[in-house]
């Protein structure tokens, strides 16, 4: 059983944890240049990250080709299914 001495320690562990990676981690992966970039294409096109909810997207980000075609297939009008 632990004491209440312990169930002290192991919150304070938890919240230092949590405030290394919520202060330290998350600030320094913005600055990678993956990262960045995301950011600056969301920039551009006026999209607040933090306010952003993943089902408004039409489409996730990436400049892959296959994703260029997807989008180019998307905006091609397709025949009307016939039962």
């Amino acid at each position: 059983m632990r004491t209440p001495r312990q169930s002290v320690l192991n919150l304070a562990g938890c919240l230092v944890a949590l405030l290394l990676v919520w202060g330290v981690v998350l600030p320094a992966l913005t600055t990678q240049p993956q990262v960045e970039e995301q950011l600056d294409w969301l920039d551009e096109r006026g999209i607040d990250p933090s306010a952003m909810f993943y089902t408004e997207l039409d489409l996730k980000w990436s400049p892959s080709a296959e994703n260029v075609t997807a989008i180019a297939d998307r905006d091609t009008p397709r025949p009307p299914l016939t039962p």
